[in-house]
């Protein structure tokens, strides 16, 4: 039986490979409920700024859009680099940032674990 070599980590938002560390983007939104209570969601992997597909022909990007993303619901684009979560250190970060809610377009389902589709 033959199984598949892994060879990066599929963005969320083009669906492309994101093959080196340094082209990888956490990233996720932060904002109020309706109880004034801070509100985490949306985690995903996405590519940096400028590495993803299509770049060099096109202001193509792959991170949330902050400017859309206030005006939707007030929510503030927050996030790290991918390679912040490689190593001991990096790994205790993943644990804890993989705990965040998602909402509700799919990217949780409700077991604490991300989806399939959420590329992390």
């Amino acid at each position: 039986m033959r199984m598949k070599v892994s060879v990066g980590w599929r963005c969320s938002a083009c669906g492309e490979l994101i093959t080196r560390i340094e082209d990888g983007w956490v990233e996720w939104l932060a904002g109020e409920d309706v109880g004034g209570v801070t509100a985490l969601k949306g985690l995903r992997l996405v590519h940096r700024l400028g590495t993803g597909p299509g770049t060099k022909f096109k202001s193509y990007a792959c991170q949330y859009d902050s400017l859309r993303e206030f005006r939707t619901d007030r929510s503030i684009v927050e996030g790290l680099s991918l390679e912040r979560f490689m190593g001991p250190d990096g790994l205790m970060l993943a644990v804890i940032t993989n705990r965040m809610p998602r909402n509700a377009r799919g990217r949780h389902n409700g077991t604490g674990q991300a989806s399939a589709d959420s590329g992390i």
